[in-house]
């Protein structure tokens, strides 16, 4: 009776090894939804939790042309304008983030 086993470089492997892994690799790649930059316990909560005490986060940056080039833009992208010096976000419209 022929069992079916693989063969690398010479040496006869059984099926099973092989699937135990492939079946290890794509269980282990899903097991979180987090991402955390700066930190290995991401809240829960949260999709991506970047945690610094001495850095910021750095939203894009591009003249107010650049900003209405994008194409289709979707609802809650950010972008800071360097011709108005502020912050601008897409809801139908972009609006500008204003400090009062």
């Amino acid at each position: 009776m022929k069992t079916n086993t693989l063969n690398f470089t010479g040496k006869q492997y059984g099926l099973l090894p092989v699937v135990l892994i492939a079946l290890s690799i794509f269980t282990t790649s899903n097991i979180t939804a987090q991402v955390g930059i700066g930190t290995i316990t991401p809240d829960a909560s949260s999709m991506l939790d970047i945690t610094s005490t001495d850095k910021g986060l750095l939203i894009p940056r591009m003249t107010t042309v650049q900003r209405d080039a994008i194409a289709n833009p979707t609802a809650g992208l950010m972008v800071f304008d360097k011709e108005t010096n502020s912050f601008w976000y897409f809801n139908t419209v972009w609006t500008e983030i204003s400090p009062n």
